[in-house]
């Protein structure tokens, strides 16, 4: 049966060598809820030691461990008994693995590919095969998450009827294992297999363990292991590329024409739970879509999913509650980054509960009134604060919270209100930040002109946050490893301040009326007038007729102001209690314009600077040099769009510039033909120089996409900024 939520449906053509290489760039995506994912390339070949088709969540939504990461499937046809020792008259190997040949170039083993005809992704994943006038398929189901329920997939084999002249069929599913976490590579460790029945077995590695399990069939022991398997993407990353694979055994199943098999494999050491009834996600997504009505159908049906994809579950204090992953495949669920989708990804989408809960989980993990940074990926007690802006984005979403339910005459709870004052009372006396690369704690205060200032020239406090260990040459040749900010951005800056002083503006007017809150009202009114005044002042370059990005508070007086043209004065031209005037937004906006707007996002620096870097790859210290020095964003397009419509009153105008502002990364959620878009998701980052003549001007990947598949704030803010767009506005400014 089709998914109804097939949002691509790809032909291919193995004969085509361009289909091959655009197949193997296209990568998907299915979620479950908790953290576990599944991931790979439309070919059937992985090419990043993060894809398997099960990446579960040993502790959701974090310490993720590849349980399976392919399956080396045969459909043998063969005449006379059917058994395993029948001499087969044609053995069909429609599974993809890839190699590096002595001369450093791809090699192929098997050629599944050669049998696929098309690809299909929804909420499933399907490929289907064919060989004459044989055809068959496999789909991949990702369980929904349960609770006590370990992570699980299900591959469904459909065989449609045949002539029996063909012989009789038979699959063989032979599993390849790793069982490593997900950011490492096999380390050789024997992977055995310990028959439950004879169609069930339990494969136990290094402290993980995968139950796999057939609908029929018998378990066949049969150890083998892959060597070399080689990740392309890891090798343009410089990460480690190649690693061996454990095929402990294979399952035997005959296969009757026209009939349905299941191969399902579990975390740990006990057979699958049946599938749940996938009722209640094809419920929300169906709300979210009504939510993007003025969108096409099958536009509005890719961005629901792809919003759904990074709202997990996490247990804090024996309670479970939401937060939002990052990005897939590596990261985990990051402060900043939760609390700027959550507008996109869960009030425009009516999702109020899991937005209380996302809250609750950060106001909960509160310390100092900074909010973390992040939790740790490998052990989920254990916080990090090293955050300036993290704890503005919090009361930022928070006061968006407050705003929902009041439009659904519903009251603001009493411990959100105790976490927003939290915050900003902390930072009003001056708090501090810890969980620093080299474990200081460093000063935020509050200035005498009100705004908030924090940071020296070795730390990353902001969003533009890349550090690394750099190589250099030490003084006998040596290669000496030294530690490196790209982007410290010491003092004050610019986009931490204009919501320092919206949040201030908007905390005032939450508590405006509330019992035994009248002298707080009137501090932060009186704070935000003060920030206000100050921030025009002290941020706004009269010769460039800009905003600073940043203004350290030692040093040389001119060398004080950072006029770098970046896209963090965009947020002063996004908020609606901004404290810049439209006059000076409608000009930052028109250097963005001229300067920092790709079709895929901003560039985090004019190509004119020195400092800029347009194309991001390289090993890792390498693509952190260039990850907030010109790469583009695709998240940054929301508060650029937003601006937009602020400084123009929601005009007619300036709502069409916001569209197509976002309509490339819209375009791209569901064009099969885009060559290096993944399929229904947005990227983190793109390079911020246009790419080869094979990529389409104008297109999301005209500037190639970079880093995570599946970034949350980059759907979040094309969501919301879709949303916005339809809303009625007042015809003002904020």
């Amino acid at each position: 049966m089709p998914d109804p939520w097939r949002t691509h449906d790809l032909p291919f053509d193995a004969n085509r060598a361009d289909d091959i290489g655009r197949f193997e760039r296209k990568e998907w995506l299915l979620t479950a809820g908790d953290g576990s994912f599944a991931m790979g390339t439309a070919l059937g070949r992985n090419t990043r030691r993060y894809h398997g088709l099960l990446v579960a969540a040993a502790r959701p939504p974090v310490d993720r461990v590849v349980a399976l990461n392919q399956v080396f499937e045969t459909l043998v046809l063969a005449h006379g008994v059917s058994d395993i020792d029948t001499t087969a008259t044609q053995r069909l190997e429609f599974s993809t693995c890839g190699f590096r040949d002595p001369a450093g170039q791809t090699a192929y083993a098997p050629h599944g590919f050669r049998f696929l005809q098309r690809v299909e992704r929804g909420l499933t994943m399907t490929w289907h095969y064919g060989w004459g006038d044989l055809h068959w398929s496999r789909t991949l189901v990702l369980h929904p998450a349960q609770p006590h329920t370990p992570p699980t997939i299900t591959l469904r084999y459909d065989v449609a009827p045949f002539d029996r002249s063909l012989g009789h069929a038979t699959l063989h599913l032979a599993p390849m294992l790793t069982l490593r976490g997900f950011h490492g590579l096999y380390d050789g460790t024997p992977i055995g297999a310990e028959r439950t029945d004879g169609q069930a077995v339990t494969c136990r590695g290094t402290g993980h363990a995968v139950t796999l399990s057939v609908s029929s069939g018998t378990w066949h022991d049969a150890p083998d292991v892959w060597r070399g398997v080689h990740y392309p993407v890891e090798a343009y990353r410089s990460q480690g590329d190649t690693e061996d694979q454990a095929v402990p055994g294979r399952f035997v199943i005959p296969v009757q024409p026209g009939q349905s098999v299941t191969l399902t494999a579990a975390l740990g050491g006990q057979p699958a739970a049946p599938l749940a009834s996938p009722d209640e996600r094809a419920r929300r997504l169906v709300a979210v879509r009504e939510q993007l009505r003025s969108l096409p159908e099958a536009t509005a049906g890719a961005l629901a999913v792809a919003a759904d994809d990074f709202v997990v579950s996490r247990t804090m204090a024996g309670k479970r509650l939401s937060t939002i992953i990052a990005g897939y495949p590596w990261f985990a669920d990051w402060g900043r980054d939760t609390f700027i989708a959550l507008p996109g990804l869960l009030l425009c989408t009516g999702r109020l509960k899991e937005a209380e809960g996302v809250l609750r989980c950060f106001a909960g993990a509160l310390r100092n009134g900074v909010v973390p940074n992040r939790f740790d990926d490998a052990d989920d007690k254990v916080a990090h604060y090293n955050t300036v802006d993290g704890s503005m984005w919090f009361v930022h979403a928070a006061l968006a919270y407050h705003d929902a339910l009041e439009r659904e005459n519903e009251s603001t709870p009493a411990w959100l209100i105790r976490a927003v004052t939290d915050v900003l009372d902390a930072h009003l006396a001056g708090t501090h930040a810890d969980g620093h690369h080299d474990n200081r704690t460093i000063p935020i205060r509050c200035d005498a002109d009100g705004l908030i200032t924090a940071g020296d020239d070795r730390t990353q406090l902001t969003w533009m946050d890349a550090a690394c260990d750099v190589p250099h040459s030490g003084p006998g040749g040596e290669t000496v490893w030294e530690h490196r900010v790209f982007t410290p951005r010491p003092g004050k800056c610019v986009e931490v301040n204009a919501l320092w002083c919206s949040n201030l503006a908007g905390a005032a007017v939450l508590l405006n009326g509330r019992r035994g809150q009248k002298q707080r009202t009137l501090r932060y009114q009186r704070a935000a007038e003060l920030t206000g005044d100050s921030f025009l002042a002290v941020f706004w370059d009269k010769t460039r007729e800009r905003l600073l990005d940043h203004v350290r508070p030692d040093g040389p007086p001119d060398e004080r102001a950072n006029a770098q043209l970046r896209p963090n004065a965009c947020f002063a031209c996004s908020l609606a209690r901004s404290p810049l005037p439209a006059p000076q937004r409608r000009l930052v906006l028109d250097a963005a314009r001229t300067r920092l707007l790709t079709p895929s996002g901003l560039r985090t620096l004019d190509p004119d600077d020195p400092r800029y870097v347009g194309t991001y790859g390289g090993p890792q210290w390498q693509r952190d040099a260039a990850y907030h020095q010109g790469t583009a964003w695709p998240w940054l397009l929301g508060t650029y769009a937003e601006g937009v419509l602020r400084a123009d009153g929601f005009s007619d105008a300036a709502k069409q510039e916001a569209r197509d502002a976002i309509a490339p990364l819209l375009a791209s959620l569901t064009d099969a033909d885009d060559p290096a878009t993944s399929l229904g998701q947005l990227h983190e980052v793109h390079d911020g120089d246009p790419g080869h003549s094979e990529l389409r001007p104008g297109s999301a990947s005209a500037h190639a996409p970079r880093g995570c598949i599946a970034q949350a704030w980059s759907v979040a803010e094309v969501l919301r900024i879709a949303c916005l767009i339809d809303t009625d506005q007042p015809n003002s400014t904020g």
